[in-house]
């Protein structure tokens, strides 16, 4: 799989690889949020290296090399949550020494 792809997409969740094993700086690709009410984020993998999370209220899919405003970063494995969703996510990696880095979004509820 690549970064981007949907692992399991079900009526009220979503599961979406956002960084698939990477071993280098990277400008992730952004996933569209809108139809969901909350996320969580899973990264591992990290040994010397900084992961962001970075989101956009954009109209429009923003290129990856934006990188839209910053909510999270990780230095260290974990998780991040938030039910205050924008319209676009991602998350990226930068800088980059070592570490095979992975994160997956799960995305639940659905605005109606």
């Amino acid at each position: 799989m690549a970064s981007g792809d949907i692992i399991t997409n079900r009526k009220y969740f979503r599961h979406i690889r956002l960084l698939d094993a990477l071993g280098a700086t990277d400008n992730g690709v952004w996933i569209d949020c809108l139809s969901f009410t909350s996320i969580s984020i899973e990264v591992s993998g990290i040994t010397t290296a900084t992961v962001l999370i970075n989101t956009s209220n954009a109209a429009t899919k923003p290129a990856n090399t934006a990188h839209g405003q910053l909510r999270a970063t990780f230095t260290a494995d974990g998780e991040y949550t938030s039910n205050n969703l924008p319209r676009w996510l991602k998350a990226r990696i930068s800088p980059w020494t070592s570490g095979t880095i992975s994160a997956i979004a799960t995305l639940r509820g659905v605005r109606g």
